[in-house]
């Protein structure tokens, strides 16, 4: 998509904006799916935490403490104690699922952003004629820079 940005004022010039737009577009359209079909399966992986959670701290309990109250094993007040316990357990570990689950598809891209920013510089040499092989960018230094912004110059 970068590159049907920038290249748009050359395909201008040769009039085959038509190729570049539809490109652009066929980018955008990717990008989109992709987006949906990640957020569709977060979104299942989250139900089936969900269900999975209530399931086994709500039902079973539930189910269990009836089971015990009518046998007299325990009495109310602690099926209800236990119930509440349940309730409140429940939340957090849910919400950790959540989170476990974003970061695992947030991943991805962020190994991708790392990747970009650790290139290495294989051959390519510096002023002082170095290799940059292992080197990382670290800073950048500018000087005597001019900036223009809405017609006005800045240094």
């Amino acid at each position: 998509m970068k590159d049907s940005e920038l290249i748009s004022p050359t395909a201008r010039l040769y009039d085959v904006e038509g190729n570049i737009w539809h490109r652009f577009k066929r980018a955008a359209v990717s990008l989109e799916e992709s987006l949906f079909q990640m957020n569709f399966l977060r979104d299942i992986s989250n139900r089936s935490v969900e269900t999975s959670a209530f399931l086994f701290s709500n039902i079973l309990p539930s189910i269990l403490g009836v089971i015990l109250v009518t046998r007299g094993e325990i009495s109310l007040g602690i099926l209800f104690m236990i119930d509440n316990l349940a309730n409140q357990f429940i939340n957090p570990v849910v919400n950790f699922f959540y989170d476990l689950n974003d970061i695992s598809a947030a991943n991805p891209m962020w190994q991708k952003f790392l990747g970009t920013t650790k290139r290495r510089l294989s051959g390519v040499k510096d002023s002082m004629n170095t290799t940059l092989e292992d080197q990382q960018f670290r800073q950048l230094n500018l000087i005597n820079v001019t900036v223009k912004y809405n017609q006005k110059n800045g240094h």
